[in-house]
């Protein structure tokens, strides 16, 4: 019993932190060296992956914030959903939409917003309960050689910067209020992004924390490409940071929602980005996860009392 209590006090305070931070907008310090400072309004779209009469999933633009409290931050999904889907607005609602989640400022990809306040509590309760599942494409540094890895280590913020958000793994000085996270990354592809070595990767967050896929690869030693964070700001020549949230599942209480966006890490669309050797593709990989963690499950359910 005390088990689960903790259990659901920590998705709730989770919970809470995640809403709080969608509540206030994306008014956070970011410090990426990527910018669409030169991209007008008109120029960019909001392109809707999933729409209902609850929700709509829309695949967010890198470098671009959900919203914000600054009138000259400039554009964000907000502003464009306005623009594009006016009729789509709540007035009640601050920042016109029920953002059920958030995506960092330099990634890109699906993300869900609830058209409702009975939509937006469902899919509370979805997240709440980890039945959401996200996966996301990256590439990052370096040839992965582990083809399957499970980084299980908890990360808090790094209080020795101040001038800009930034995590870190436990037992980092100066790390506070490290909070416990596990991400699975499986190697696709080997290859180059303009001559240097990086690797294409599978990310499945099993958790929700700030900043955890870009600090767990870096964590193993293969930050994210064009990470200029936790690249101590040397990683500065790519377009934008290599991360995407490819696919969306949510079984909601409303309707299930599965979507999956365009992969922007193709040659076609990363003309840099060079693969020289597959491992395994998307699908394989994600069927050959959901066995391994359905093994896992039975093993633990025909465990002997």
């Amino acid at each position: 019993m005390k088990y689960l209590y903790r259990l659901v006090f920590s998705s709730c305070q989770s919970l809470y932190t995640e809403l709080n931070y969608i509540r206030m907008g994306d008014t956070a310090k970011d410090e990426e060296s990527h910018s669409n400072d030169d991209v007008t309004q008109s120029q960019m779209q909001c392109k809707i992956l999933y729409k209902s009469d609850n929700y709509i999933v829309v695949d967010k633009h890198f470098d671009m914030k959900i919203n914000t409290n600054k009138p000259d931050d400039g554009v964000t999904v907000e502003t464009l959903l306005c623009r594009d889907y006016p009729e789509l607005r709540d007035e009640k609602v601050s920042h016109s939409f029920r953002f059920t989640h958030r995506l960092d400022y330099a990634t890109s990809g699906a993300l869900c917003l609830a058209l409702n306040k009975k939509a937006a509590k469902k899919m509370q309760m979805a997240f709440l309960r980890r039945e959401v599942i996200k996966h996301y494409l990256a590439l990052v540094r370096g040839h992965v050689n582990i083809k399957q890895q499970y980084v299980d280590i908890s990360i808090g913020k790094n209080s020795f910067i101040t001038d800009f958000h930034k995590m870190c793994t436990s037992g980092t000085r100066g790390c506070l209020n490290a909070r416990s996270c596990l991400t699975h990354i499986i190697c696709l592809e080997h290859g180059t992004y303009d001559g240097d070595p990086v690797s294409k990767v599978l990310l499945i967050p099993k958790t929700g924390r700030t900043h955890q896929l870009r600090v767990h690869c870096d964590h193993i030693g293969h930050c994210i490409v064009g990470d200029h964070t936790y690249s101590d700001k040397q990683d500065t020549k790519p377009f934008r940071m290599m991360l995407h949230a490819y696919q969306l599942s949510a079984p909601t209480a409303l309707e299930k929602i599965d979507v999956q966006t365009e992969d922007p890490f193709t040659p076609d669309n990363c003309p840099l980005w060079e693969p020289s050797e597959c491992f395994s593709d998307y699908s394989e990989a994600v069927v050959n996860f959901e066995s391994s963690e359905a093994s896992k499950q039975k093993i633990v359910q025909d465990k002997p009392k």
